[in-house]
């Protein structure tokens, strides 16, 4: 996402600041409009948490060299 944001003052006057995503003004993203809502996840999101998960496992203590717990 990018840093971009939509500012607007409230009724007492005080500036505030949004991230565009949180808003109608974002881009149309392509992935969504073709998931439809079917997938959460993105391919590379999907990709990231089993890294994550791999590390996370690589130093869990009791693991033997097969890998199991």
């Amino acid at each position: 996402m990018s840093d971009a944001s939509v500012c607007y003052h409230d009724e007492a006057g005080r500036l505030h600041k949004l991230p565009v995503g949180w808003t109608s003004l974002r881009s149309v993203d392509v992935f969504e409009v073709y998931s439809a809502g079917r997938a959460l996840f993105r391919p590379a999101e999907l990709l990231e948490v089993a890294a994550l998960v791999e590390q996370a496992a690589a130093v869990l203590p009791g693991r033997d060299e097969g890998g199991d717990v």
